[in-house]
């Protein structure tokens, strides 16, 4: 499927500001809400500011051509006298990530951060330590897309699917595949495996677990905690493999295949925020 003009043009923002060097770790919300605040946050004053830290910018900030593909892409939004980009890019490894921009406030929002960090960690830890063939894998709840291009750039004889229930999310899946040059990931419309039939040789999800007091359905796990009973299944499994069956929950204690428990798997480095560098200048979070 051809891309439509505002994705390409959003794909060609990618690639410029990835072949000029932009790079940018996300932090936590409550750093990026920290930081900006300080005295001569208020406006951007370069890309990393714009794209990054999601600050708005005035005129002369940005080279024209870069204005110019923000708002062929649809991501252009007024900000006071100035301007504002809907949405920034993360650096994943060599990678970069588009998401939603500072703050998260729309109900389709589409996010990227230190737990994404995490996920990506332990996805990478999982794949180089199995040899086992991966024909059809798939990302429940992609948002933007990192867990099904990981997968799909370490196995690319596989048929990686990304899905979601939000279009928005989809979308920058999309951009973000091609910008990798993950040509494996087919995007496509789900709740959990419902709109996918088929069989999985590996099933990855980093699902909604936080305690949203907007109760956004791509942030909110539900209950005090973050896992509401709804959705504990989905929050007990957050990156298993399975051979030979569909499944959304997590593998039995025994059964074969190419199984990875979600306790197992992901007892990662806790990111704890000392280790999370803060946007480009290599400074550490306190």
């Amino acid at each position: 499927m051809q891309p439509s003009t505002s994705d390409a043009a959003l794909l060609r923002l990618a690639a410029t500001l990835r072949d000029g060097g932009y790079r940018f770790i996300t932090p936590t919300p409550a750093t990026h809400e920290r930081v900006n605040r300080r005295a001569g946050n208020a406006w951007a004053r370069g890309v990393e500011d714009v794209f990054g830290w999601s600050r708005p910018f005035r005129d002369g900030v940005l080279a024209p051509e870069i204005v110019t593909l923000v708002r062929e892409a649809g991501v252009l939004a007024r900000a006071g006298e100035g301007w504002r980009s809907l949405v920034r890019l993360s650096s994943l490894g060599d990678a970069l990530f588009l998401h939603s921009a500072y703050p998260t406030d729309a109900a389709d929002a589409v996010f990227f951060g230190p737990d994404t960090y995490r996920f990506a960690s332990a996805l990478d830890a999982y794949l180089a330590a199995r040899t086992v063939p991966v024909c059809r894998a798939v990302d429940i709840g992609c948002g933007a897309g990192p867990g099904a291009v990981l997968i799909a750039l370490a196995r690319p004889e596989a048929e990686v699917l990304a899905v979601d229930i939000n279009e928005a999310a989809l979308r920058l899946t999309r951009v973000n595949a091609a910008l990798a040059g993950a040509g494996n990931v087919v995007a496509c419309q789900s709740d959990l495996l419902s709109g996918v039939p088929g069989q999985f040789d590996l099933i990855v999800s980093n699902p909604p677990y936080l305690v949203d007091p907007a109760a956004r359905a791509y942030r909110h796990g539900g209950g005090p905690l973050g896992a509401g009973p709804a959705d504990a299944r989905r929050h007990a499994a957050a990156l298993h493999g399975c051979r030979g069956r569909e499944r959304d929950g997590p593998l039995p204690r025994g059964t074969g295949g190419a199984t990875c428990w979600a306790r197992r798997c992901l007892d990662v480095s806790r990111g704890r925020p000392g280790r999370v560098r803060r946007g480009t200048r290599g400074r550490r979070l306190r």
